[in-house]
């Protein structure tokens, strides 16, 4: 699993928030980088050595259909919601001090190359 999963990961899990049992993601080892990059999206995450014995388990990302009502596992919203939220206040977006990639000039845009190809209006 990559960034991007990850991402998936925990948006799902921000979407959860308040609504039936609380939702965590279990880090693993590729995303302890990440997570120390985006701290505001910690909360949503959970270390091994924090799970106890009786917690619920299971892979609830796999079918978000029937288990949050929508097939992504999150509205359009919620995902708004999850970028302003837990990753635009990260210190790497911070533009004002000069530090990091981030400047007043420069836009990035990232495409998924599979959700880029799998779309027939950007082929």
């Amino acid at each position: 699993m990559g960034f991007g999963n990850h991402l998936y990961l925990w948006a799902w899990a921000h979407a959860g928030r308040g609504v039936g049992p609380e939702r965590r993601v279990l880090i693993t080892p590729k995303m302890r980088y990440w997570a120390e990059v985006f701290p505001d999206a910690r909360p949503l995450l959970i270390d091994h050595e924090e799970v106890r014995l009786l917690d619920k388990r299971g892979y609830y990302w796999a079918d978000p259909l029937r288990h949050t009502g929508d097939r992504r596992g999150f509205t359009m919203s919620g995902r708004e919601a999850f970028i302003r939220e837990c990753l635009l206040p990260a210190p790497l977006f911070d533009v004002g001090s000069g530090s990091g990639p981030a400047s007043q000039d420069v836009l990035t845009l990232s495409v998924r190359r599979g959700d880029f190809y799998s779309d027939p209006g950007h082929r």
